[in-house]
């Protein structure tokens, strides 16, 4: 039989090393928790941010199909937003959210076809084929959404 000064001894060194095991597996998994949550947020304010910018897109789009004679001196201005705004949407997709590059690529294109157009018809005086440009950010809208969606990142 152990001696009770022997078994007291190792039930408190035993109890001791289970609360440092435990506290650093604790310490351990709350960091992790903590970590993932500060990632889905980042990622959330990224999503946030390229979906803000894709607005003032169509915006800007939609002020582009009206401008007539009479407001043709903001197209250039227009212009310079818009590719503002789209090197921001491609920087972060480039470096943040890879999945996204494709449908990304295939909006900037969208964008810049829409630009090509406007700038055509403006220097032809045509302000009625402004009107028929083809613009359409919703298949970039919606795998954004996908994305979030699968990552579990959305609040729906």
């Amino acid at each position: 039989m152990i001696d009770q000064t022997l078994a007291s001894l190792l039930s408190t060194l035993f109890g001791g090393l289970l609360t440092i095991t435990g506290g650093i597996i604790g310490s351990y998994y709350i960091q992790k928790i903590s970590s993932q949550a500060e990632d889905r947020k980042e990622i959330r304010e990224m999503a946030k941010n390229i979906y803000k910018d894709i607005q003032a897109i169509d915006t800007i789009c939609r002020a582009v199909r009206n401008i007539s004679i009479d407001n043709v001196d903001k197209f250039s201005k227009n212009t310079d937003e818009i590719t503002e705004m789209n090197h921001n949407i491609e920087m972060i997709v480039i470096l943040f959210l890879p999945t996204l590059v494709e449908d990304s690529a295939a909006f900037s294109e969208q964008i810049s076809l829409f630009m090509t157009g406007a700038t055509e018809a403006i220097w032809a005086h045509d302000f009625n084929k402004l009107k028929n440009l083809p613009y359409d950010s919703s298949k970039f809208r919606l795998s954004l959404y996908q994305l979030l969606e699968k990552r579990g990142y959305s609040y729906l």
